[in-house]
């Protein structure tokens, strides 16, 4: 009778440690138009503020200009002489929440983008989320792109030292932006890759890895205006070539930076 019991009792034992599965990861796809008030598209100038607002009342925000351009999905606004701005509705999450990528000019030469969460309820305009994902084009500026099963991706963008500082290795080396690596806007090198899913009902985003971009024969000369910058592209177009464009990980990452620790410095 003891060994019976002792036998449920392990039985149940095991049972109550098993793992349990994890909740599945849902990819949120772009959604038809439904980002409307009043059955109309909702003005740049009205999606705009949430970047430094918790929310904005439609009723109160009736921009005078209608300059609105509507090209697959992207709604474009030209004040005169005053840059321009845009945002995309990229993902529908639930009924009236609304993933939206913008991207804004304000006459200079910077182009600033960003993901967002957004509500749309009665009249008004609220931030669920701001994803902190975003910058000035190659400085952590963001696109999207359907992946080959038509999920959407979010793309942000690195410049080299971006690039190197994503290791701990490449951390440590405390190297100076624009001094020893290229750090500009235009010095687009790689791409954080996101997929947004559901858990517990809320959006996140996964990171799944990081593209290398094609950069071609760039000057190999160590003695340039950054230090550093010819050595780094050919250690970057040799890792390009070993892993074939495939998504780098954290140990790939590791990697890189001991070799251009080693081959550089």
């Amino acid at each position: 009778m003891l060994k019976i019991y002792l036998t449920l009792l392990l039985l149940s034992s095991c049972t109550l440690f098993q793992k349990r599965e994890p909740e599945k990861k849902k990819t949120e796809k772009p959604a038809a138009q439904g980002f409307l008030f009043e059955n109309k598209i909702i003005h740049p100038e009205c999606v705009m503020p949430l970047q430094d607002m918790s929310s904005v009342d439609l009723n109160k925000c009736r921009p005078k200009s209608t300059i609105v351009v509507e090209e697959k999905g992207i709604t474009t606004y030209h004040p005169k002489n005053q840059g321009m701005a845009q945002y995309k509705v990229i993902g529908n999450p639930s009924k009236d929440e609304f993933l939206i990528r913008y991207l804004w000019n304000g006459g200079g030469s910077g182009f600033f983008s960003g993901i967002q969460l957004v509500g749309l309820k009665a009249s008004g305009l609220h931030l669920i989320k701001d994803f902190n994902l975003g910058g000035d084009r190659c400085n952590g500026g963001v696109l999207t792109q359907e992946s080959p099963s038509k999920d959407l991706r979010i793309l942000q963008n690195m410049t080299p030292i971006d690039f190197l500082e994503s290791s701990q290795t490449g951390r440590s080396l405390k190297l100076e932006s624009y001094e020893d690596l290229e750090a500009s806007a235009t010095s687009c090198y790689a791409q954080l890759v996101y997929a947004p899913f559901k858990e517990k009902g809320k959006l996140a985003l996964e990171l799944l890895g990081i593209k290398t971009l094609e950069i071609g024969d760039k000057n190999t000369d160590i003695q340039t205006r950054h230090s550093l910058q010819g050595c780094f592209d050919v250690q970057f177009n040799k890792l390009r070539a070993s892993k074939k464009d495939q998504l780098l990980q954290k140990k790939d990452l590791e990697d890189f930076a001991r070799s251009f620790k080693k081959a550089c410095l």
